[in-house]
């Protein structure tokens, strides 16, 4: 049965979707913009539904620093946690290469954990309601398959 497996052509996928002059729009980068719009409009419906505890306006302002928690901490622990690792030579502007690639989950996580300390302690809204709901985007991914 494993021999069958290994027969099996791993898939050619070009990464890029499409191109604009240099600028070249990945498969990936398409994923997260899918992922946050899917996550604004989940917070969205909590807050009409009166379980997420801030305004609409509010919640504008908290997507963009999300987003900026996702990007910046996900570069930030692929960088410590893989890249450094590597041994490579780089330059002084290897972390912020994003054109390099390389994003980690729990970078991520660390960066959107943070960015939700620092944004409920600014606006002094509640940090355990904003984190129950930050989570339940991904519960819900989770909920849409089928079951085992």
């Amino acid at each position: 049965m494993f021999a069958a497996l290994a027969t099996i052509a791993y898939p050619s996928i070009n990464p890029v979707l499409f191109r604009l002059g240099p600028l070249s729009v990945r498969w990936y980068g398409m994923a997260y913009l899918a992922g946050f719009i899917a996550a604004y409009s989940l917070l969205r419906a909590l807050i009409r539904r009166d379980i997420l505890r801030i305004s609409l306006e509010a919640l504008s302002d908290l997507t963009g620093w999300l987003i900026l928690g996702v990007m910046a901490g996900g570069r930030a622990g692929w960088w410590l946690f893989y890249h450094r690792k590597e041994g490579a030579a780089e330059a002084w502007y290897e972390p912020l290469a994003i054109w390099h690639g390389g994003m980690s989950f729990h970078g991520g996580l660390i960066g959107v954990a943070t960015v939700l300390l620092i944004w409920s302690w600014k606006k002094r809204a509640s940090f355990q309601n904003l984190a129950d709901c930050a989570a339940l985007p991904m519960q819900s991914v989770r909920r849409t398959r089928a079951p085992a």
